[in-house]
């Protein structure tokens, strides 16, 4: 089962910022014991005198949850893994060998090393699709590791790849260039998701 709803804000012409329209959209995948969620994370600028400049580009935030009875996932224990414009063109390129990703999301900041990522795809023995497989480990409290894994079929892959395709040139900022009101420089984490710790 697939469903498309999710998130995004953008100014209305001659709009502030307390009139802004948000919009929702993710691509959800759900399969008998794990579902995939897919969203988008804008880019970040920041106003340099009477510039705007990038200042981070935005990402494609994988979510995945167990299924914990029909039809039913556990979003609250929900795992994330956010891929950079260039991850993401790698995992749509490179799939069909496999491919993996590790991610520190304490990269830079006190608890480094504490908390270890890996997302990894690969193709499934009949063709028929992939393995979206992440894992996670700690080592604070003891110590604890968790693994999630969704299969997805050719065409639920093929619409991931259609998004991504798509996506990156406006995650890099490019889509600023040509509409300036595009690039939204707020210092609030909500209305600018990427400004929230690394996945």
């Amino acid at each position: 089962m697939v469903r498309a709803n999710g998130q995004q804000s953008f100014s209305t012409e001659g709009g502030s910022a307390d009139s802004e329209t948000r919009v929702y959209v993710n691509y959800t995948i759900y399969k008998g014991k794990s579902a995939l969620a897919v969203s988008l994370i804008k880019p970040r600028f920041k106003q340099q005198g009477s510039y705007i400049n990038l200042e981070k580009a935005g990402g494609v935030m994988l979510e995945i949850a167990h299924a914990v009875g029909e039809r039913q996932y556990d979003w609250t224990n929900k795992q994330k893994f956010q891929l950079s414009p260039v991850e993401a063109l790698k995992l749509i390129s490179e799939a069909p060998k496999g491919c993996k990703f590790f991610h520190d999301p304490n990269m830079g900041k006190a608890g480094q090393g504490t908390v270890a990522k890996m997302f990894a795809a690969s193709p499934m023995p009949d063709g028929n699709g992939y393995f979206l497989n992440l894992n996670v480990k700690s080592s604070m409290g003891g110590g604890s590791s968790s693994t999630m894994s969704v299969p997805i079929a050719l065409d639920e892959f093929e619409a991931l790849k259609s998004i991504i395709q798509y996506s990156v040139p406006h995650l890099l900022g490019f889509s600023a260039v040509f509409n300036p009101e595009m690039a939204s420089v707020s210092s609030d984490q909500y209305e600018n998701p990427g400004t929230g710790p690394m996945y």
